[in-house]
């Protein structure tokens, strides 16, 4: 199961971390992150994802269908992001 995660990309939201954000890492689950800044940034860093434009439906439906067809790229998410948040 993949998650998606989206914010409106607005000031304020590129400095918020979701909470399911922590979540979604500790589980292991490859995260398809439509928001900017802090967040996009924890997710790039831990492997966890792909990033994709806020606001920008063609641009999520792309990247939804980009994790979908990457069943390889999904599976190495699951488990890098999980050992990386329970390991600090």
């Amino acid at each position: 199961m993949h998650c998606l995660i989206h914010l409106k990309d607005l000031p304020f939201s590129r400095i918020a971390i979701p909470q399911k954000t922590q979540a979604y890492l500790a589980a292991g689950r490859p995260i398809i992150m439509g928001v900017r800044g802090d967040a996009a940034e924890l997710v790039a860093r831990a492997g966890a994802g792909l990033l994709c434009t806020p606001e920008d439906p063609e641009n999520i439906a792309e990247t939804i269908q980009s994790m979908y067809n990457c069943s390889v790229e999904g599976a190495s998410a699951d488990g890098i992001a999980r050992s990386r948040i329970l390991s600090t």
